[in-house]
This record gives C-alpha cells, sequence and structure tokens, in this order.
C-alpha cells in the first residue's frame, strides 16, 4: 500500500487554524503524501506560517497566488498534483493521524472504490456538535439505489474524503467557480463513481463557527440556480442525467432549503416571493411538486426530532400531541379539569389528555401528514370507572397546585398498569378507535416509525440497570406497531436501525434517559422518513 496520496489545502486569512489543520497532516500515520497549500495572497499572517512549515517538511508545496475562490485553488493545486489519490482539507479543518492511512486501506481493497468516506465531527468553539456518518451503516455503496440514497441525503461536501484521480480525470469534472462548489459537483462524482465505501475508524473534524468562512457569506443563496445548472448539464455530459434525473432534483431541493435557511432564516424563506422573488421563482419553476403542506406528530420528543429534520422548520408543523396515551386521546369528552405546569407546553400537553384532545380534533388545513410512535404508550393510566382516563406521564406527575387548578394528587382512580392485560386488551379498543379517527380526518399519508427505547447509555458500554423494564416496554412496542400496522391501510411503515439505538450526549442538551438517542439515529431516521415520503424520487 503506497500509493502517493496528494492532499490539497486552499489557505486565506486562517492564521487562528492554519498550525493546527497542517499539524495534523504532517503527523499522518502514511507518509506518502504530498501537502499541496494553495495560499490566495492573505491579509494576516497565513502566508508565512505556511512558508515556515514549508520549511520543515519536503513533502509541503506552497503556491502563493491570488485566485478566484475556493474551487480555482483547488483545481489548480489538481493540475500540479502527481498522487493516484486526492484528499481536499479546509485550512481551518484537521484529521485524525490515521487519517490517510484507514481510508487507504478501503480504498486499495478493490479497485472499484472510486470515493472513501470517512466520519466527520463539527465544532462550534471547542464542542463537539455533531458526528456525521456513523448513520451509514452500510459499508459499500454501488447499486443505483444506494447512490440515489447518498445523493440526496449524504454530506454533500468534498472535503474530508479521498477520492481516486481517475474519477475526476476520466469524467473531466472541474469544479466551477461559484459559492457550493462541492454542491456543484458531489452529484456528478456520487453518480459517476462505481463504488463508495464508507469508513468508520476514522475522523475528519470541521470548524463551523469561523466568521469569515465563504459558508457564513449570506448572499451566497443567489447563486444556487447556477449551481442547480452546472451540475444538471456535468450530468448530462457524462450520460447519468436519466438515470439520477428525479434524484438529483430532491438532491437539489433538499439541500437548497438548507442553505436557504442558513443565509436568510426561516421568517423570510416561508415568505420568499417578498425575501427573494428570483429565488422564489427559480424554487417554484423547479421543485414546485417536492414542496408539502403541514404535519401532524402523535408521539414522543425523539420523533420529533426527526421531523424535524426532514422539515427544517419550514412546513409547519400544525400539532404535537406527546405525554400522551390512545387511552386517554380516544375516550374523554371535554370536562372542566384543568392542570398546572410551570412549563406551558408540558400543562398544555397534560390538558390535551384530559380532554381527549383527538376525540374532537379537526384539520386545519387539508390532508396533512401524521407522523406516529407509540413511546409514551407505555404509561399508567388512571381510570374513574366511567370511561374517563388520564395518563400517568412524566408531565402528569410533575403537576403542582395552583388556585383554580388541580395536581396529580387530586385524582383518586384506580390505576390501571401499562404491564396487565387489561391495559392490553383497552389499548387495542382504542387504538381501533384512533385508526377510525385517522380516517375519518382523511389524512393523506401517515407514517408509523418504529421508535424504541435504548438499552445503552454510549454505543455497545453502559447497559442501563433497568434494562429489563426497557426490555418488557420494547415488547410492548412491538405488539403495539404490529397492531396498527395491520389495522391501518393506509401506514407507511418507518423502521429504525437497531445498531444505532444507543443515547449519547453529542449534540442533544436534554437528558441520558433512553428515550433519547444519539444525533446520528435521528438523522438515520430522519433520511429513512425522507426515503418513504420522496420514494417516487428514488426509485
Amino acid at each position: 500500500m503506497d500509493e502517493k496520496v496528494s492532499i490539497i489545502i486552499p489557505v486565506y486569512n486562517v492564521e487562528e487554524y492554519i498550525d493546527r489543520c497542517l499539524q495534523s497532516v504532517v503527523n499522518q500515520t502514511y507518509t506518502n503524501i504530498e501537502i499541496l497549500i494553495m495560499e490566495a495572497k492573505s491579509e494576516d499572517n497565513s502566508l508565512a506560517k505556511v512558508k515556515k512549515w514549508e520549511n520543515q517538511d519536503d513533502r509541503i508545496i506552497v503556491v502563493s497566488r491570488k485566485d478566484k475562490g475556493l474551487a480555482d485553488a483547488r483545481n489548480y493545486a489538481m493540475n500540479m498534483s502527481v498522487g493516484k489519490y486526492i484528499i481536499f482539507l479546509d485550512s481551518d479543518d484537521w484529521i485524525d493521524i490515521n487519517f490517510v492511512e484507514k481510508t487507504m486501506e478501503i480504498a486499495m481493497s478493490d479497485s472499484q472504490i472510486d470515493i472513501v468516506m470517512a466520519d466527520a465531527k463539527k465544532y462550534i468553539y471547542d464542542t463537539v456538535v455533531d458526528n456525521i456518518g456513523p448513520e451509514w451503516t452500510k459499508i459499500i455503496y454501488q447499486n443505483e439505489k444506494d447512490k440515489k440514497q447518498l445523493l440526496c441525503f449524504g454530506s454533500n461536501f468534498i472535503w474530508g474524503k479521498l477520492f481516486r484521480r481517475n474519477l475526476f480525470e476520466k469524467n473531466n469534472i472541474i469544479q466551477p467557480i461559484l459559492p457550493f462548489e462541492d454542491l456543484a459537483v458531489y452529484p456528478v462524482l456520487i453518480s459517476a463513481a462505481n463504488k463508495i465505501a464508507m469508513c468508520h475508524t476514522t475522523y475528519a473534524h470541521y470548524q463551523a463557527d469561523r466568521e469569515n468562512s465563504l459558508s457564513s457569506h449570506r448572499n451566497t443563496y443567489k447563486d444556487l440556480p447556477k449551481v442547480y445548472e452546472y451540475a444538471k448539464k456535468k450530468l448530462k455530459e457524462i450520460g447519468k442525467y436519466s438515470t439520477y434525473k428525479e434524484a438529483f432534483k430532491l438532491s437539489m431541493y433538499i439541500h437548497f432549503r438548507i442553505i436557504c435557511l442558513h443565509c436568510i432564516g426561516v421568517e423570510n424563506y416561508t415568505q420568499l416571493e417578498k425575501s427573494s422573488p428570483f429565488i422564489a421563482k427559480f424554487m417554484n419553476d423547479n421543485f414546485s411538486d417536492l414542496q408539502k403542506s403541514s404535519y401532524i406528530i402523535y408521539g414522543g420528543f425523539a420523533l420529533k426530532w426527526m421531523v424535524n429534520e426532514v422539515c427544517n422548520g419550514i412546513e409547519a408543523i400544525e400539532e404535537h400531541i406527546t405525554f400522551t396515551t390512545i387511552i386517554a386521546q380516544m375516550s374523554r369528552p371535554d370536562c372542566a379539569i384543568k392542570m398546572y405546569h410551570c412549563n406551558s407546553f408540558r400543562e398544555e400537553c397534560i390538558n390535551k389528555d384530559i380532554n381527549g384532545f383527538l376525540l374532537n380534533y379537526k384539520l386545519k388545513k387539508n390532508l396533512p401528514i401524521l407522523f406516529v410512535d407509540f413511546m409514551h404508550e407505555c404509561t399508567d393510566i388512571l381510570y374513574d370507572g366511567n370511561e374517563n382516563y388520564i395518563s400517568c406521564s412524566e408531565a402528569f406527575v410533575e403537576c403542582g397546585c395552583k388556585e383554580g387548578y388541580e395536581s396529580s394528587s387530586y385524582f383518586d382512580y384506580r390505576k390501571i398498569t401499562w404491564q396487565s392485560d387489561e391495559y392490553w386488551d383497552l389499548w387495542k379498543t382504542k387504538c381501533i378507535k384512533f385508526i377510525n379517527k385517522i380516517e375519518r380526518l382523511q389524512i393523506k399519508t401517515v407514517f408509523l416509525v418504529k421508535n424504541k427505547y435504548a438499552q445503552f447509555f454510549k454505543k455497545n458500554e453502559n447497559k442501563y440497570s433497568y434494562v429489563y423494564e426497557i426490555e418488557k416496554k420494547n415488547a410492548l412496542l412491538d405488539k403495539m406497531y404490529d397492531f396498527f400496522e395491520k389495522n391501518c391501510s393506509m401506514s407507511t411503515v418507518c423502521s429504525l436501525d437497531g445498531n444505532l439505538q444507543y443515547t449519547e450526549m453529542v449534540g442533544r442538551p436534554y437528558s441520558s434517559k433512553p428515550e433519547y438517542m444519539n444525533i446520528s439515529f435521528y438523522r438515520k431516521g430522519a433520511v429513512e422518513i425522507q426515503s418513504q415520503l420522496y420514494s417516487d424520487y428514488l426509485k
């Protein structure tokens, strides 16, 4: 394994970060590398720093020229590089010292592998806020269906990946001098590659908070139509457009929305006709069939986080019905009991539970999409003997007293435990009533998302002390999901990856409870939902 690897690093005004970047590169355990630094006449001390590194390591070549941006610098370096494999690295980022070794091990194992995608950690200041990549648990992606998934939902940057040089050369791929140049070439690279491999044993590290980075410039979104046209034209040139047309369209729609939100915010995006008529026309002309209306969520917060990943705050979440059970929702008529909670959202949820909110619910908008999980169904029920049920949810138990309100201790009702046969029989009856309600509302799509409880805190490490109870809850959830799936003809099932079903605090400022998974689990769940939601574009 002795093929040369060219590592290309554009540099401009990064004196604060460049030493960390280059330290990580020169210390690579795989030593047959050339390091091409494209310095763009920085206004700070960057040039002096990279020249110092060049004097210390003869594998480093510094070119100082006034270029036309990131793409121009990369293209120039590509033309002078000699490596059979290429890695693009941004100058404010860094890689693990075994990054080249681990990615090359995979690349050299199969001559058909054209791209190796390593995992990445995203940082705000010194804090890891995201792990990008572990959700792609399959190792090799090579058929059209696999590549369409990566095209639409994969990490669409080209830094921190290992590319076979020939992939660029045989397809004449030159990065356009545009903002979001990665997005312009990513669809071309994915569709043209023979095989794409995942590497989960090393990391690239991404600094997301640098103010002067190109991605922080707010007006760059106005060039998105040029990015779209470049990628479309290039796909046609290499003969891949007809095969990937619909997936390419979906990919551009998903990523363009994210970019617009980053540049102008949710409020301006939802009023795009006013804030940016040109972009509004472009989006309507090219993506009108992909735009959804509104969502209803019945289930836990894990489900809401996944749906938030899907809608990006653009489509309205009309209702999030949580801290409740189908038994309570399908049983109680309106009543005068009011509960107090110091958290206004939890108070609203409790009172929806007590008053059987769904039983009398009417749609505010036509034909929304309903997302369902049963994470809060494994909850004891209070029963007054007169068809009135209250869920003993976490929020309900927390209720306190306030003048004019009741506390949870007010209710002297019989308790039906979630583990009892009585509960299961009652739940099945109310679930049929729930399904009938969905049909009467004429909801066009129901996604059953099979969330369950984690048994581990951190992957395969610390098992929860009450894992026996978790296993019993998960067994009941399996029964509930099977029952709903068999009886709700309009449901689309989203099964989730058990290999990612563990709790981790990275990027989640909540708690380590087993109902809260790691961020890779949520992202892969969102990918599964989107794959079902836009299935016609991924065929």
